[in-house]
């Protein structure tokens, strides 16, 4: 094992599954401290890092103190940009909105590296900027040319049982929006509201049409001045940080599915304005010179007006903002933006039982231990795991949180067990038993070519893969992130034969 040369702290940590994959980059460091708030979370860092501090809530972390931190990793909340969402965005009082705090950290501390993860919302979410002050103007002008209320929340006479929503909270519509809906959207009751604080009226009638807040004049002065990542990439260009960005899915290490995230790993722009590193790759990276990259910058940081622009004059003079989603991969270099050179995106092919396999239609005539596709290089999804090709995937449950053995000790396989020697590329020091897998009484099949026609059944009895798929609840935005309560609640509900969510059947396991 390397010497813990550097220090870190974790944000956002999780199960600290960002902070092993930096470990594995530049080498294990000390970890002085994490950060997190949720039960889960909090069980797994007591377990994983016993020694370091435990920082809770990141708004409360008094930065100061950690002047001599040269990593910081932490992918910060994505629920207001996640699209399974409400899209709140990534600003203040947000959940998405815990980057500033994050920033202010990197601000404090300038490590010589910091990593950042986040949803591929990142890239269309929307945040604010100072810009948003000039075009709050244009669109009060227009909106009092048109006789329309340009009130942040208008002052309205609320009728009889009718439930205002707290602004405060992310997930509510605007007031407009709510009252609409209460009055059915019928114009005759819509169209005498009016604000009693400038007395305009509060929505636009256009025939049997009833429009509020943004829809109102077609949107004009709405559109989004800065996309989250901008935000991201804006807030590091003011402190000084170069950047790259990348979106990897997780079917490019391996894994059956797509999952796209987006990885943010940044670092001073001029190595004297942080301490000189201990480790030896970051000391490396900071004998750099600063980055150059080849071609045309596409976008480019306006500090003052504290959004990106396009760097290109309209017919006017102006200089246009950048307001589209962003790309899923690129370079930034002096706050200004580049395309990544093609050679960056080329993804390693893993090493052989290192992952898990991506499924082929072949998996499902070809099985047995050791066996491997036409190179004889990669394993079968099922032999990535240890697994034989007709065995199962073990399924989590709650009480995989009590324990975590490995295989060779005799206990049946925990979930972190199983996560562990999945997620960590199997490099526990006891690997999977498969027949411990197999004698477990719940269990997702193993994929098969034979699972693309909907089978219902194999050869051996056992449910295809798509049969038990679609015996999984359906994701909702509203019910799995509002309604879905507790444990005890799913327990309840299941107990009564009600309908149970995604998040219920989680809770469950």
């Amino acid at each position: 094992m390397q010497n813990k040369t550097y220090k870190t702290i974790s944000l956002f940590s999780g199960y600290l599954g960002l902070d092993i994959g930096v470990s594995k980059a530049i080498g294990e460091g000390e970890l002085v401290g994490w950060s997190d708030i949720e039960p889960g979370p909090l069980a797994l860092g007591s377990h994983h890092a016993p020694k370091a501090r435990r920082l809770g809530d990141i708004t409360k972390i008094d930065w100061e103190k950690y002047k001599d931190i040269e990593v910081m990793a932490g992918g910060f909340c994505c629920q207001s940009l996640s699209l399974a969402g409400f899209r709140a965005g990534l600003k203040a009082g947000t959940r998405s909105g815990l980057w500033l705090d994050y920033a202010k950290g990197i601000g404090i501390i300038r490590p010589s590296l910091v990593v950042a993860e986040n949803v591929a919302g990142l890239l269309s979410g929307i945040s604010v900027s100072k810009e948003d002050e000039r075009m709050d103007a244009l669109r009060s002008e227009a909106l009092d040319k048109a006789g329309l209320c340009s009130c942040e929340i208008p002052d309205l006479e609320l009728p009889d049982g009718f439930e205002a929503p707290d602004p405060k909270e992310e997930t509510s519509q605007p007031l407009a929006v709510v009252l609409r809906g209460f009055l059915h959207a019928d114009p005759e009751r819509c169209s005498p509201v009016t604000c009693r604080q400038c007395g305009r009226r509060v929505f636009e009638v256009r025939g049997d049409m009833v429009l509020a807040d943004d829809e109102r004049l077609s949107g004009v002065h709405t559109a989004p001045t800065i996309r989250a990542l901008g935000r991201v990439l804006g807030d590091l260009a003011n402190l000084g940080y170069d950047a790259v960005w990348r979106g990897l899915e997780a079917a490019d290490i391996g894994a059956p599915h797509h999952r796209l995230r987006i990885f943010v790993t940044a670092w001073p722009r001029d190595p004297k304005s942080a301490r000189e590193p201990s480790n030896a790759r970051l000391r490396r990276l900071a004998q750099l010179p600063p980055m150059r990259p080849r071609g045309r910058a596409w976008g480019v940081w306006d500090a003052d007006r504290d959004v990106w622009t396009t760097g290109e004059p309209d017919l006017f003079g102006d200089v246009d903002v950048f307001m589209d989603a962003w790309p899923k991969s690129g370079v930034m270099a002096a706050g200004r933006v580049y395309t990544v050179p093609e050679s960056w995106l080329k993804v390693p092919e893993p090493a052989a039982g290192s992952v898990l396999a991506t499924p082929k239609a072949s998996d499902g005539a070809k099985g047995g231990p050791g066996q491997a596709y036409g190179t004889g290089d990669a394993p079968l999804p099922a032999q990535a795991a240890g697994i034989p090709a007709d065995g199962f995937l073990y399924t989590p449950k709650q009480s995989d949180g009590v324990f975590a053995a490995p295989a060779t000790s005799g206990r049946p396989l925990d979930r972190s067990t199983f996560l562990s020697t999945q997620v960590r590329l199997m490099d526990l020091p006891g690997r999977m038993d498969p027949e411990k897998v197999r004698e477990h009484d719940s269990k997702l099949p193993t994929p098969r070519a034979n699972d693309a026609n909907g089978a219902g059944v194999h050869g051996d009895g056992a449910p295809d893969l798509r049969t038990a798929a679609v015996m999984l609840p359906t994701p909702n935005a509203l019910y799995d992130s509002v309604k879905a309560g507790t444990a005890e609640d799913a327990v309840r509900r299941r107990r009564r034969g009600a309908q149970l969510g995604l998040a219920d059947a989680i809770n469950l396991l």
